[in-house]
């Protein structure tokens, strides 16, 4: 916003551009709708006006400076900080299996923020896994169907897991994996008949 210098709203004469810039540049981006769908390097201030909003986009955690300005006068800056947004939901990250009754499959999950992008743990998460019905698929926590497990850790500061499952009874299987506060991952296995010889 423009002000005087006792801080008091000083509206502009006729519409009046406001460059932005950032640094590092790479850093953020700016947009001129609160909805970031319009990319903008610049904003105007409508005459009669003294301030103008506009919206900021993270590209990367960490801080920046973002510098406002406007012909004639001092350019003025402020600091913004980056953060990753924390997990909100899990999702299977391998597609639907179809296996054989006692073949055995690798799965794998990850955290994601409230946008969809990939999110780092805050704190060890344990993810547990149902396979519903539970007597189609037996589940393990090693990638060769050897140890048996209902929960897999991910690791403060890690994003993914993986395990595996083995053919118990043909059908359609639902598999769930669920940590508390987030949003659980569903996704249908499919386990084929056993072949008789």
């Amino acid at each position: 916003r423009v002000a005087y210098q006792n801080g008091a709203p000083a509206p502009v004469s006729i519409d009046t551009a406001v460059s932005l810039t950032a640094s590092p540049p790479a850093r953020l981006s700016f947009f001129s709708d609160l909805a970031c769908t319009a990319p903008t390097t610049s904003v105007l201030i409508g005459a009669g006006n003294s301030a103008v909003s506009f919206a900021l986009g993270g590209n990367s955690v960490g801080p920046a400076t973002v510098t406002a300005i406007m012909t004639g006068l001092p350019p003025t800056t402020q600091l913004e900080t980056i953060t990753v947004p924390p997990p909100a939901s899990i999702a299977f990250t391998t597609p639907p299996r179809t296996l054989p009754t006692a073949g055995c499959a690798t799965a794998g999950i990850e955290l994601r923020d409230s946008m969809g992008t990939v999110a780092p743990a805050t704190a060890t998460t344990a993810v547990s896994l149902v396979a519903a019905p539970g007597v189609s698929l037996s589940l393990f926590s090693d990638g060769v169907c050897t140890v048996p497990a209902a929960t897999i850790l991910i690791s403060t500061g890690a994003t993914a897991g993986s395990f595996s499952m083995k053919g118990a009874a043909a059908g359609a299987v639902t598999m769930t994996a669920s940590a508390s506060g987030l949003t659980p991952a569903l996704q249908v296995e499919t386990v084929l008949p056993a072949v008789r010889g």
